[in-house]
């Protein structure tokens, strides 16, 4: 895929002062662009502009570009105690990449997992997502998902984040006290900006047009920010507003992987899930599932805004109050002509022409079955939404030796499909499939897939998937320095954070011919549609399947609409979750004029409530085969942790740190049932201790 972006901005910088002896500030401020990529700022200070009688005692002329925020990360992870790195914006709103995912691969150690072509993820020196947390502002920010068969994840999603909200990127690679527990590899903090250290009246307004080639789309990208402040100059508000569309399309040819499966020979060469005869041959292999010719089509609409707030009360205190919202629809439509092997062997079909490599069936010719179908071309399209936000007060006392900081906020996250529709055309046909070029799988019909009238109706679904991930949290920090010796100050805390996990899945029924695609009696020639340009090119060969009868998306949700869907739970996947935990630590400051480190420990107790559906009985279909069941466990992690920083000359630093970490489990790896993912075929059990 290639885009092609263009980018326009306007911006504009007023700084006023407000305080005498702040000299550093600066009022009527220009901001110019070079064509250099520099940013140019020329001023006067405070005390001439208001009295033209006292000698302009300074001037500043200040010259901003790459190189300074290079600097900026240098420095932050020289003067650290931990092994850090981090990433500072240019200026506000100029933050190198579009995603806060992808700004973040550039830093050693940081791996990115995508989803069509976006950065979603990441992990940490090679631990999974899971096992990181993500903090906006140093507080835990709640995610979910869009994607119908996600698994809740305790990884954050980035797609939900800007990165004109972004004024720096830390990640914390080793842990100290003070700071959450629950990473294995690393924690990432993401810092906004501070509105009273931010120019008053900053603005800027960015427009940007970005080409996908696949989809052949141009989506506009808006973004803007304004800062505003006081005349006394002890109140700001900083305001950023983001809407970015973006068109995608996936060509794929899939395969849903194998699994092992014993065949048994019948007559004439054919091959059978079942046996035919006492006598005849087993053999077990690995067996192809199912795959297809698929086009995946999504219109993605991103709104974020942030409303950050500074009051200096008083020289001594502070108050910050931080807001995001960011809201994603996700609406997205598949259609995939399908081989389904797995599915024509179930209902009795016979298998010829198995070539086998490493036993692994990698060809073999299905044969039509005695029921109405073997095989189906899927149409699919979804109602997809992912949001998050977040509201974070923070109340500062900054005395002559004492610190205090009192903080607390809750943050939201769901997201899921509302509606996941399903069309399933089938035919009774005789078929092949060929996957043993790695890079090419051939699909070979007897009905012809551009012969839509003889694909006929016979699945008509509507199911349905919400993911809620809520939490709340109170935290108290002191901080008192110490001239004593090599002891610079020391640090203690406590946090309460009540943390809450819902999962819930509902499945249609009744949408064979026998109901809802009986009711309906078409085929796919009812709902004719132009297929899409340049499918899979570059992909496979003359044989590959590259073309097949598409259905109109629109004329089909009409019929839809007017079909009567049932939904139930599928309980397989359903839970409940409740965390609480409360945490205190103590940290030691030391530093001396060679070293500086901190020592500490952090104590945690968690208090953990899941509930799900526990199988009792079989089969899994029947309705009375779960019951409601939950467990109840507390457990405390003791946490120490030492990081030692050591200049060894004026350009080199040494450092070591060591330390007890814990990353807790996956929300379905604390159901107290088996859990089912029946749409990918997986499951997974766990029982609390």
């Amino acid at each position: 895929m290639v885009r092609l972006v263009i980018k326009a901005y306007y911006e504009k910088q007023q700084t006023i002062t407000y305080s005498y002896y702040k000299l550093s500030t600066m009022s009527d401020t220009l901001l110019l662009t070079a064509s250099c990529s520099a940013l140019f700022i020329a001023g006067s200070s405070y005390a001439t502009e208001q009295n033209p009688t006292v000698e302009n005692s300074i001037e500043r002329i200040e010259i901003r570009a790459f190189h300074d925020s290079v600097v900026k990360s240098l420095s932050n992870k020289r003067h650290n105690q931990q092994v850090s790195d981090t990433i500072n914006a240019q200026d506000i709103g100029k933050f190198p990449d579009k995603n806060v995912a992808e700004a973040l691969q550039r830093i050693t150690g940081i791996s990115l997992s995508r989803a069509q072509g976006e950065g979603e993820r990441i992990g940490v020196r090679g631990t999974t997502p899971e096992q990181n947390r993500t903090y906006l502002n140093g507080q835990y920010l709640a995610s979910a998902d869009w994607w119908i068969s996600s698994q809740p994840s305790r990884g954050f999603n980035f797609t939900l984040l800007p990165s004109e909200i972004v004024s720096t990127l830390e990640v914390f690679k080793t842990p100290q006290a003070s700071q959450d527990e629950g990473s294995l590899g690393g924690a990432i903090n993401i810092k906004t900006r501070d509105p009273l250290l931010t120019p008053a009246g900053y603005s800027m307004v960015t427009a940007q047009l970005q080409y996908s080639d696949l989809s052949d789309k141009l989506d506009p990208q808006l973004s803007a920010i304004y800062n505003y402040h006081s005349d006394s100059g002890d109140y700001a508000v900083l305001f950023t507003a983001t809407r970015r569309d973006r068109s995608l399309r996936r060509d794929g040819l899939e395969s849903w992987g194998w699994h092992e499966r014993t065949l048994y020979q019948g007559n004439d060469n054919n091959w059978f899930a079942t046996p035919q005869s006492q006598h005849d041959t087993a053999k077990t292999m690995w067996f192809p599932g199912g795959g297809g010719s698929a086009v995946f089509q999504q219109k993605r609409e991103l709104q974020a805004y942030t409303i950050n707030t500074a009051v200096q009360l008083s020289p001594r205190w502070r108050l910050n109050g931080h807001l995001l919202y960011s809201h994603l629809d996700a609406d997205n439509n598949n259609q995939n002509f399908l081989w389904q092997s797995a599915k024509s062997v179930g209902l009795g079909g016979a298998v010829q022409d198995l070539k086998i490599i490493d036993n692994t069936l990698v060809s073999a010719q299905y044969l039509p079955v005695s029921g109405p179908f073997n095989t189906s071309m899927e149409a699919i399209w979804r109602d997809s939404q992912l949001s998050t936000y977040s509201a974070h007060v923070d109340l500062a006392y900054d005395g002559i030796f004492w610190f205090t900081q009192l903080q607390f906020g809750v943050s939201h996250g769901s997201g899921g499909t509302k509606e996941d529709i399903t069309a399933q055309f089938s035919a009774n046909t005789h078929f092949s499939v060929d996957t043993s070029n790695g890079r090419n799988i051939i699909a070979n019909y007897t009905t012809s897939p551009l012969d839509a009238a003889n694909w006929f109706l016979t699945e008509a679904r509507n199911d349905s998937q919400n993911g809620e991930d809520k939490a709340w949290f109170t935290q108290l920090d002191f901080t008192h320095e110490v001239d004593f010796k090599i002891v610079d100050g020391i640090k203690f805390g406590l946090k309460f954070k009540d943390h809450q996990r819902d999962f819930l899945r509902y499945r249609s029924t009744s949408g064979g011919l026998d109901g809802l695609a009986g009711q309906l009696d078409t085929t796919l020639a009812d709902y004719p549609s132009e297929f899409v340009d340049d499918f899979l090119t570059d992909v496979g060969n003359s044989n590959t399947l590259k073309r097949y009868s598409f259905a109109d998306i629109h004329a089909l949700a009409e019929d839809f609409n007017r079909l009567d869907f049932r939904q139930e739970i599928e309980k397989a996947s359903r839970f409940h979750i409740i965390e609480q935990t409360l945490a205190g630590y103590g940290q030691l400051q030391l530093a001396t004029r060679h070293f500086n480190a901190n020592i500490g420990v952090r104590i945690v107790k968690t208090f953990q409530d899941s509930g799900a559906y526990k199988r009792v009985a079989s089969p899994i279909e029947a309705p009375d085969s779960y019951i409601w069941h939950e467990e109840t466990r507390d457990y405390t992690d003791i946490l120490p942790s030492i990081n030692l920083k050591v200049d060894l000359n004026e350009e080199l630093v040494g450092r070591f740190s060591v330390a007890r970490v814990m990353s807790r489990a996956q929300f379905h790896h604390l159901m107290p049932s088996t859990n089912y993912n029946v749409t990918q075929a997986q499951g997974q059990g766990a029982m609390p201790i």
